[in-house]
Order: C-alpha cells, then structure tokens, then sequence
C-alpha cells in the first residue's frame, strides 16, 4: 500500500490529517519469510487547523475511512501509537487517567465498534511501553487479521526491541 493521506474537515472549521504511513521499515523485517509482503502502516491523525474538541462523528468518520482503506487493502497490517505530543481539547483530568491512556480507549472502543463492517475478524492487540526515562506510558496497537495472527509475536518484539528508537522518532515529529 502506498502512503495515504485523508483529509477531513470537521463541522466547526478545524482540519485534520489521517495518515497511513510505513514510517518504520525496519519493523517489517520481524516478518516471517511467509508473511514479507504484509505492509505494516501507522494510522495517526494530525491537527492542522482549529483547536475545537473532535465530536464522537468526527471520529466515527475517521474509523469508517480507516475501515474502507482496510477492505480496500488485504495486505495491510496497521498500528497506531497513543501518545503526548498534543492536548486533548476539554479533557478532563478528573478521569483519572493520562491522555494518552484516554486515546488508547477511545480508538480501541472505536475499532471495536466498527470492525464488524470488515470482511474477516480483525484482532486488536495492545502493548504497554514504559518509558523508563520519563515515567510515560505508551500505548502501541497493532491491528491484524485473523488470517495474519502467526506475525504477532515477532511483530511485537520487533517493537519492543526497538521501543527507544520509535520514542525518539515520534519526538522529532
């Protein structure tokens, strides 16, 4: 799959970029040999005007876009990555939780939700990274199909060995 970039305009003004990315190739080869032709693509979503709350459509919005690229791309195995760079508008820190882990629920509950509309059963999987330099938690997920549950392992060991080297890319963003 090759990079994509979606737009989308909320109805308070505010733009955003959904990007599906391979930013990391070098986790690509934590593959087995049978599964080299997978794509492994970050989903982010990056804020380029407005600085309004994102209503819960403006969401669903983007996980139905991200579900229509999945169908459209059997290939494909994604993973997004929860963390600190930007202020959630109105985010109450009487929650209790940090706003990265509030990030980590609401993607997780949303692909939840609408992964139903997906052709195969897609597995969630979730990995925690501390950052022992800074105390932070990470929340990483990676999202495969059924079909592709033999990459997990590598896949995510692949990313914890290179945990510092994703922090410190994600820090020059």
């Amino acid at each position: 799959m090759r990079d994509k970039f979606i737009d989308i305009n909320t109805l308070e003004g505010d733009k955003l970029v959904v990007s599906l990315c391979c930013n990391y190739p070098f986790i690509k080869e934590a593959l087995p040999a049978d599964y080299k032709y997978l794509d492994i693509i970050e989903i982010s979503i990056d804020r380029m005007e407005g600085n309004n709350p994102i209503a819960p459509k403006t969401f669903q919005t983007i996980v139905h876009r991200i579900i229509d690229e999945l169908n459209d791309h059997p290939e494909v195995i994604l993973y997004y990555f929860c963390n600190v760079s930007y202020d959630i508008p109105n985010f109450r820190e009487s929650r209790g939780i940090t706003a990265q882990e509030y990030r980590n629920r609401l993607f997780k509950s949303l692909f939840k939700r609408y992964s139903n509309s997906l052709p195969e059963p897609w597995r969630d999987v979730e990995i925690e990274m501390p950052d022992p330099k800074t105390e932070i938690t990470y929340y990483i997920h990676i999202l495969v199909r059924e079909s592709q549950i033999a990459v997990l392992e590598p896949l995510t060991q692949e990313i914890a060995n290179n945990f510092n080297v994703i922090i410190e890319m994600k820090v020059q963003e």
